[in-house]
């Protein structure tokens, strides 16, 4: 049962900063999540500043306008149907019904794009109905329709307009509110408390019945039986209306989130007054208890405001409830937003940095059987990944094409994968993309595949440096993409030659070979695998491929087989070693592997045999210096979001600083001792939800299990006690130390599970948190689910110490 009392219920509610009445401003531009074609732009250009033009579109908007749309329908096809779309009064959410049934509530601060014309006939629901319905296309014009996307979860709705003052009427005004809906001037405990009063509002008529309090109550994971649902809806309804008002919802929000015990202490102890907080002591406490010492006095103020700040007596306070609520918040996450820009020194040799990589990139699935797809690139890309794999083979009318070899998998130009390379490569960070070509091509494919490369890259390939010692920076090649493929001897000549297939990633297609009847031979293979009397496979000697001259002339990476650690061979010479040889090597040679990836690069991939397109650990790569652990990026595991959460890091630009200790001080990975003792009482978490982000079921019964990877010495796992029916506010006051003799090389992984007694725990979220970067105080860990989707309001709260 929630505990709701609260020593607060005299202080003022604040107002949220969307209520209040936003003044327009005759200055507006089109914000940046709008991508229209020119002619909508031309259309709507100066009408953003027609102030009365904009109020009247606004006034209609909360009346109710009708458009044709499609709300809901899972990228299915679907007939556009009229649809009623209003504006709430406090212009902080659209809902959108049809026959007086509601369809969406869509969160203005959650729309992240909106696109028209050409844009829109790739997107949205609609532009799929006109390919499939002739009949309507040709009434069709893709200039006066739109799709808005929303949420975390590719949630959008699609609109048609019948003339242009509606599309121009419809985005004008949604341009304006997505602009005044700043996230950064709104509190972000009251954009939940709309968030939960719009899921609760099911029948739109801007009041809780007890039907739909007992509801919401059930999908924020809080039990409660009848009479104290009947008793506590009473408690709430003030003027006994029968019905619960947004004021009204507000106070029971609150009351059902009383202070922890130590938040409340540590508030208490740097407050003169009670029940709020000055901004002078709000400023002291961040600084002395949490050690903020980077915070100037205006940081303070700007999140003393933004927290929900109220006026007594002319001054500004903050009330413990708003104190706790930014404890919660990401602005006092356990990670400083350092951790998200890009800070990095990028001025140092190329093999320092871990890369991220993507393993068989084209793939939107299975390896054997899966749909092989341009867009995995893009994806790929848009997400920071900086190096790619491309599976090149001879197609149809001399084309190359990219698929997995000798399996089922959908096949893709090379061209359009190229052309959306060269499109997106360099939009999320401008640092050097890394094509890991596995070229299967005969020598006039080849030769084509060169062309193409050429011809689309441009002045961007990085072309072979054999006297280099050393790789340039990230900075230095800024907008480069750098080749990575066998390579000719340079002799001088210009002939096509054979090579010894000798590189340590043609393991992955022996164990294709033995686990699967794929033997489709290489048409540049000049021995290919035989079968002996027993029906098994007899590996050759060793095979020869052929490598064209036009396309080894561009390959700036060349690759061959690890046959030790020479020290001395070249910097351009790089190496792939699977998973398996990797743990191998790290418990068997771990310092020489290190010391080798000061210099050369090393790419680890998955075993042949993961057909499922799983991923294995890609800790044991970083540990050793590896800078490209290559994952499979359509399978989201622990795995992957251990990748990709780790890669949020240095602005998303795909490139992370190795540590000190794996570039300068190797032999200090000898030493034992311990470094740091890392204590952490974990104190409560906050609306976890069910697992799968589930709204119905029984309550989850969450546990916090962590995990501390890093040398062998470091690695511990500690599971907490299981808190029974309660994902809303759960209590554990359960305190974990770790000492940890290599900090800088520790990753924390923390996890939350549901606890089941008859079948297996389940995972519900999680985050990694590298140990160097943990800031101390009482902290708010945000909470990822296995989608890699954050949770909103979802969080851990962790009472932090650290001693060197």
């Amino acid at each position: 049962m929630i505990n709701n009392e609260t020593s607060e219920k005299t202080l003022p509610l604040s107002t949220p900063s969307f209520i209040k009445m936003k003044e327009y401003d005759k200055g507006e531009e089109l914000a940046p999540i709008f991508q229209l074609s020119q002619k909508v732009k031309d259309l709507i250009d100066e009408k953003l500043v027609d102030t009365s033009r904009v109020k009247k579109c606004l006034d209609n908007l909360k009346k109710g306008v009708n458009l044709e749309a499609v709300a809901k329908t899972k990228d299915k096809v679907a007939k556009p149907k009229l649809h009623i779309f209003v504006v709430d009064n406090q212009e902080s959410y659209i809902r959108i019904e049809k026959k007086k049934e509601k369809k969406a509530n869509v969160l203005l601060k959650d729309i992240t794009k909106v696109v028209s014309g050409q844009a829109f006939t790739k997107q949205g629901s609609l532009s799929k109905y006109f390919e499939k319905s002739k009949k309507h296309a040709e009434k069709y014009d893709p200039d006066l329709c739109a799709t808005v996307h929303y949420g975390n979860s590719g949630g959008h709705f699609d609109v048609i307009f019948t003339n242009v003052d509606d599309c121009i009427d419809f985005l004008i005004v949604l341009n304006y509110l997505i602009k005044s809906n700043n996230l950064t001037t709104i509190n972000p405990m009251q954009v939940m408390l709309m968030r939960y009063w719009i899921l609760a509002d099911e029948n739109c008529d801007n009041k809780l019945s007890i039907q739909e309090i007992g509801k919401l109550m059930n999908k924020l994971n809080i039990e409660v039986n009848t009479q104290y649902l009947k008793q506590f809806f009473n408690t709430y309804d003030v003027d006994k209306s029968g019905s619960i008002d947004f004021k009204e919802f507000q106070q029971m929000f609150r009351n059902l989130q009383p202070a922890h015990p130590d938040v409340e202490k540590l508030f208490v102890t740097y407050t003169k007054l009670p029940n709020v907080i000055s901004v002078n002591d709000f400023s002291k406490l961040l600084k002395e208890y949490q050690l903020e010492l980077k915070l100037t006095d205006d940081d303070c103020i700007n999140l003393f405001k933004k927290h929900g700040s109220i006026s007594v007596d002319n001054v500004e306070m903050l009330p413990l409830f708003e104190f706790q609520s930014y404890i919660f918040s990401g602005d006092n996450s356990i990670l400083p937003k350092e951790y998200y820009e890009l800070n990095h020194d990028m001025n140092l040799p190329l093999t320092h940095y871990y890369i991220g990589s993507s393993h068989n990139t084209y793939l939107a699935g299975h390896q054997l059987k899966g749909l092989s797809s341009v867009e995995m690139y893009t994806r790929a890309l848009q997400t920071g990944y900086k190096c790619l794999e491309l599976d090149c083979w001879d197609g149809d009318n001399g084309q190359v094409i990219i698929f997995h070899g000798r399996t089922l998998t959908t096949k893709i130009l090379f061209e359009d994968v190229i052309k959306a390379i060269n499109e997106y490569g360099f939009k999320t960070s401008p640092y050097p993309v890394i094509l890991s070509l596995d070229v299967h091509c005969s020598i006039s494919g080849q030769e084509k595949m060169a062309e193409i490369m050429k011809e689309i890259f441009g002045d961007k390939l990085l072309y072979p440096n054999e006297t280099m010692k050393e790789w340039p920076s990230p900075n230095d090649l800024k907008y480069k993409v750098i080749l990575k493929n066998k390579r000719l001897p340079s002799s001088g000549t210009n002939n096509n030659q054979l090579v010894t297939e000798d590189d340590d990633e043609d393991e992955e297609v022996e164990e294709l070979l033995e686990n699967e009847s794929l033997v489709v031979p290489s048409s540049n293979v000049e021995i290919t695998n035989q079968n002996n009397d027993n029906g098994t496979v007899v590996k050759p000697p060793k095979t020869k491929v052929k490598i064209a001259q036009k396309l080894s002339d561009i390959i700036a990476l060349a690759t061959g087989k690890l046959e030790s650690f020479n020290f001395e061979s070249p910097c351009w010479k790089m190496h792939s070693l699977s998973e398996d040889k990797i743990m191998k090597y790290c418990q068997t040679d771990y310092f020489n592997l290190a010391k080798f990836t000061i210099n050369h690069f090393i790419r680890s991939y998955p075993r042949g045999t993961r057909f499922d397109s799983s991923n294995f650990d890609p800790f044991y790569s970083f540990l050793s210096g590896c800078q490209m652990p290559s994952l499979n990026i359509q399978t989201y595991d622990c795995h992957l979001r251990m990748n990709e959460l780790l890669f949020m890091e240095n602005g998303r630009s795909g490139y992370l600083l190795k540590p000190d200790i794996l570039r300068n001080r190797i032999n200090d990975l000898s030493n034992t001792n311990v470094k740091l003792k890392l204590s952490l009482k974990i104190l409560m978490g906050r609306q976890i939800p069910r697992p799968h982000n589930a709204e119905k079921g029984e309550i989850v019964d969450p546990f916090v299990k962590i995990t501390v990877h890093g040398v062998p010495l470091d690695r511990k796992t500690v599971v907490t006690e299981t808190v029974w029916n309660n994902g809303f506010n759960p209590v554990w006051n359960s305190t974990i130390t770790f000492e940890l003799t290599c900090p800088d090389l520790a990753l924390l992984q923390v996890s939350i599970y549901d606890k089941n007694v008859v079948k297996s725990d389940e995972f519900v979220c999680e985050n990694y948190i590298p140990v160097k970067w943990i800031r101390s105080g009482i902290r708010s860990i945000l909470m990822y689910d296995e989608k890699l989707q954050i949770i909103e309001g979802c969080c851990l709260l962790v009472d932090v110490d650290k001693k060197f």
